[in-house]
């Protein structure tokens, strides 16, 4: 197969699955994307997180995964996310937990060869999906 053929094609499809993401559904159904994505959002914060932890806090949770949304591919420490939300740094690294532990996002350590660098230092957070960082996704 000639790939140079499609080139434009395959091009657009990366763009295309970079800037909406990767969800089957939400590249089948183009015209109905942004209300699926607000869906599967729902659906990790409510039922993957919230009922799921028995949490009370439900608009917390939210702000959380919102901002960490917002701050993909950034250094993030549990303390100033705490004092930027007004949520306990405990609370702040259980939530967080919670929704890696629900694939909505993950978070990566930097690189270093002492130990104690490794887990001092700010870690980057990611969404698993390229479909949650559209601004009308989060809710």
């Amino acid at each position: 197969m000639d790939y140079s053929l499609h080139l434009e094609k395959i091009k657009q499809t990366l763009v295309d699955m970079m800037t909406n993401g990767g969800f089957p559904d939400v590249v089948l159904r183009n015209e109905i994307r942004r209300e699926i994505l607000s869906s599967y959002f729902e659906t990790v914060v409510i039922k993957d997180v919230v009922s799921r932890y028995g949490l009370r806090r439900e608009d917390k949770v939210r702000s959380l995964s919102n901002f960490y949304l917002s701050a993909t591919a950034s250094k993030v420490t549990f303390n100033s996310t705490s004092k930027f939300l007004k949520i306990p740094v405990k609370s702040v690294e259980r939530y967080s937990r919670y929704l890696e532990n629900s694939y909505l996002l993950f978070f990566l350590k930097e690189f270093s060869t002492s130990p104690k660098a490794l887990e001092t230092s700010p870690r980057k957070v990611y969404a698993v999906d390229n479909g949650f960082l559209q601004p009308s996704t989060s809710l």
